[in-house]
This record gives C-alpha cells, sequence and structure tokens, in this order.
C-alpha cells in the first residue's frame, strides 16, 4: 500500500492520520536502516534527500541539524564521535555532526551501501555483490577483504567481535 498517495484516502481527517502514520514510519524507518548511535542521541540520515538527524532517545524528539554534501547510502560512527559516509556517487566523507558538513576523503570508492566502523579503529564496508572491504578512516584507503557469499541490504554491524552483514 503507497501511503504517499494522498487521492487513495477520502477525508481530511483520514489524511492527518495518515500524514502522522507516515512521520512516524519515516523515524521507524530511519531508526531501523541508517542509524548510528552517541550515548542516548542517535545520528540518522535519510537515504532520499542529503538531510542529517539527530533523535533523542530520552525525550523522542527528532531534530534535523544540518544537509550532508551529498546523498549519502550509509553512516558509521567512532567511538569518539567522528561521523564518516559513503555517497552514492562512491565518495567517502568525514561528516561534521553539528551541520552536516563534509570533507570529502576519497573519490572512487568501491559502490558500497553499508559502512561500520570497528574496534580495530578501521571502517568496513559492504557492496550490493556481497564484497567486504577494510577501510582506512585517515585516508580511504581499502582494501577487499573478499565475498561473503551474500548481497548486503544497506547495513553492517559488529556484535561480540563479529561482523554481520544484513
Amino acid at each position: 500500500m503507497n501511503f504517499s498517495n494522498k487521492n487513495f484516502f477520502k477525508d481530511s481527517e483520514t489524511i492527518k492520520y495518515n500524514c502522522r502514520f507516515e512521520r512516524l514510519y519515516l523515524i521507524f524507518y530511519l531508526c531501523c536502516i541508517s542509524n548510528i548511535y552517541s550515548q542516548n542521541i542517535m545520528y540518522l540520515h535519510s537515504n532520499q534527500n542529503r538531510d542529517l538527524y539527530t533523535l533523542d532517545l530520552d525525550n523522542c524528539l527528532l531534530n534535523k541539524i544540518g544537509v550532508m554534501p551529498e546523498r549519502m547510502f550509509d553512516i558509521a560512527m567512532t567511538y569518539d564521535g567522528i561521523i564518516f559516509a559513503i555517497s552514492s556517487n562512491r565518495r567517502l566523507y568525514k561528516i561534521n555532526k553539528n551541520d552536516g558538513s563534509g570533507i570529502l576523503l576519497k573519490n572512487d570508492m568501491p559502490s558500497l551501501n553499508a559502512l561500520v566502523y570497528s574496534a580495530d579503529d578501521n571502517l568496513y564496508g559492504a557492496d550490493g555483490g556481497g564484497n567486504i572491504y577494510k577501510i582506512n578512516p585517515t585516508n580511504g584507503a581499502f582494501v577487499n577483504l573478499g565475498n561473503c557469499g551474500f548481497s548486503s541490504g544497506g547495513d553492517l554491524t559488529f556484535y561480540q567481535g563479529r561482523l554481520y552483514l544484513a
């Protein structure tokens, strides 16, 4: 069911309810698909545009903090709060978490759709073909670690020292 089609609904009350539902769906989508944590603040990005948000988990408040340099496929945060992002144009950025601006670290990255930061102080990325990459966060140099046999749906995470692909 396409909830963005307003002509589907017959009365204004239903449309108002639907708009609230869409906002909740967007927040849920952003929380589930594209998120990183820093204490009780979650940093989120929209896959549809260049917006960067924070979500205050204690107060359940969503706040747009800025616009990133281009549309990003995924973001990752270091343990000390530095955000990295991989763009839809295969560029790696270091993102300012206060306003969304970014510093380009490397052009011509692999076509990654997932990014995560690791305890070994490296970024790891995955592409839609199942390739896993180790990425130096200082200069963007990368090494293909091989193919895991599964397509990346757009997210990576570490749990108990093991890398998981979604």
